[in-house]
């Protein structure tokens, strides 16, 4: 979608900007287990076991979190920018917000609005729509050229 496409291009571009001296090492590592996480869960839906993949890709552990590092270290310093506007501008999420955001979500997932509630704390739910936000900034006030 193109709204998409501005708004990764916005964020490129505060990222690029941004001047993050130093990268957290463990902030980086995280992002690195996270996505590998993922990305075994998925195969496991599929039947595919690690080691599965390791023997038939013929690669190891290490070989993947090669893969997953560079793409970990541009994610930290994406989230980083994100959260730094979100501080800089003050930008909080209102109770409303959060109920609408629960509601959305158990709509999303056919859920109860109880069960999500007690699912996702309102500190990440906060933290996720302070950062909703801090992305509309960015997006509204950078100049895509």
């Amino acid at each position: 979608a193109f709204d998409d496409a501005v708004e990764a291009a916005a964020i490129e571009l505060a990222v690029e900007n941004a001047e993050i001296v130093d990268l957290p090492g463990e902030m980086v590592h995280e992002e690195v287990h996270r996505s590998m996480n993922e990305f075994f869960n998925g195969m496991q839906q599929q039947g595919i076991t690690k080691e599965l993949y390791f023997q038939i890709t013929g690669t190891t552990q290490d070989d993947l979190h090669k893969q997953y590092e560079s793409d970990a270290e541009k994610r930290t310093k994406t989230n980083l920018v994100v959260e730094a506007v979100a501080q800089a501008e003050g930008l909080e999420a209102t109770e409303e917000e959060i109920n609408k955001e629960i509601e959305d979500l158990a709509a999303t997932y056919n859920m109860e609005v109880e069960q999500v509630r007690n699912l996702l704390s309102s500190e990440m739910l906060k933290h996720d729509i302070a950062v909703k936000k801090a992305v509309e900034v960015i997006t509204s006030t950078a100049t895509v050229k």
